[in-house]
């Protein structure tokens, strides 16, 4: 359905700006009509702006600052409507004030906020409407916003610090690669008619690289480089498109070496996390689990909660098909085998949480530090590598200025 974008002014003498879907102008207008707007400007978004706008991301960390901001101001007595209003005019993602400013049209229109918000899945997920409505429901809403700010917050955090811990390495490799790149194709080659002009023998390193160099830019070695790798990667991604391979893919990043131990600490903290925020919020843990199963990311983590769920059913905690999964570290089996008994899941849930959120902080800090010298040292031995290839020859070549000389 098409979408308009309009200027009008209220019946205070307001100047307001929004969004309205319809599937003519003239619908569009009759629509507002009953906001007894006089429109200034009304125009259908082109379907050029529209592919380019929806190519841009609302990023967790914009949602966790509307959230906050929301909550706020419905703390501080303001309407929803005029809540809404204020946040579609802030500035900082016109993508996310545009759904916003969609939203307030179906509020208007007798939608709740959270069948409003729920017009858009890409942008509110599943956790998120879940809330929302059990706010509308239990007449908490300033609250659960509140904890769904502080659940998106953790959760870019958490992001943010896998994301840095992998640039550093990234940039460092990538420069030396630029180096030793940069010597190989426009230094090396100078020096190799040099030594060729006066005859001088090529040490067997320099022989290796020139081999190496001279091989790397054939063009024949070019085209099968180039069709092999993109063969491979497109078989790789026709393979992890299916259930079977993306579930091997997953199961390999829960299990593999070094960073598995990493990646079952972060599937801990997020499930109890995810669910923690859940049922704090009175949401019922049945359906909370059922919540859960469908945004973890993982299909092996999806098995489990599914396992979770099907065994709590029958009236097994939680603790136990979690143990069973091997994916859980025992430390959290433990803190949730006492939150069960002593009846404060919820509360052990969030210290789970917290405690492997500071796991992995932790965790990322000492890979980087140990990464940084290994990384180092795997580098000064490709860079001193081409370094030798390049100046043995230069030695080689004054001892034979000074035997002419």
């Amino acid at each position: 359905m098409p979408t308009y974008v309009y200027d009008a002014v209220n019946d205070e003498g307001r100047a307001v700006r929004g969004l309205v879907e319809a599937k003519t102008k003239i619908q569009a207008l009759d629509s507002l009509k009953q906001y007894r707007y006089e429109i200034k400007k009304i125009q259908e978004q082109t379907k050029f702006l529209l592919f380019f706008h929806r190519l841009k991301k609302v990023n967790l960390d914009s949602i966790a600052i509307f959230t906050r901001e929301f909550a706020a101001m419905i703390e501080a007595g303001l309407p929803i409507m005029r809540c809404l209003d204020l946040l579609s005019r802030k500035g900082d993602n016109r993508r996310l004030e545009d759904i916003i400013l969609l939203v307030r049209e179906h509020v208007k229109a007798g939608s709740s906020l959270s069948q409003a918000l729920a017009r858009y899945p890409d942008v509110f997920n599943t956790i998120y409407l879940e809330m929302i409505k059990a706010g509308e429901l239990s007449g908490e809403l300033v609250n659960i916003l509140q904890k769904m700010a502080d659940y998106l917050e953790k959760d870019t955090f958490i992001r943010k610090r896998l994301k840095a811990a992998l640039a550093y390495p990234l940039v460092v490799f990538s420069f030396c690669i630029l180096v030793a790149f940069f010597l190989v194709i426009y230094i090396l080659p100078r020096f190799t008619r040099l030594f060729r002009g006066f005859h001088v023998a090529t040490p067997l390193p320099t022989q290796i690289l020139i081999f190496l160099v001279m091989f790397a830019k054939n063009p024949l070695f070019i085209l099968l480089s180039a069709g092999i790798m993109g063969t491979l990667a497109f078989l790789l991604w026709q393979y992890l498109r299916t259930a079977v391979g993306r579930r091997h893919y997953h199961q390999w990043l829960l299990f593999m070496p070094i960073f598995g131990d990493l990646n079952k600490k972060v599937a801990a903290s997020r499930f109890c996390r995810t669910l923690a925020t859940l049922a704090a919020s009175g949401i019922p843990m049945m359906q909370s689990l059922e919540i859960v199963g469908g945004v973890t990311g993982n299909d092996v983590m999806n098995e489990v909660v599914h396992q979770v769920r099907h065994a709590v059913n029958y009236g097994s905690t939680i603790s136990a098909p979690l143990e069973e999964s091997k994916i859980f570290p025992p430390l959290a089996i433990s803190m949730l085998q006492v939150g069960e008994q002593t009846g404060e899941l919820p509360k052990m849930l969030r210290k789970v949480s917290d405690f492997y959120d500071m796991e992995i902080d932790l965790a990322l800090t000492q890979f980087t530090k140990l990464l940084e010298p290994l990384l180092i040292t795997v580098l000064g031995m490709i860079v001193g590598f081409v370094l030798i290839s390049i100046f043995m020859p230069i030695y080689s070549l004054i001892g034979h200025f000074s035997m002419t000389g």
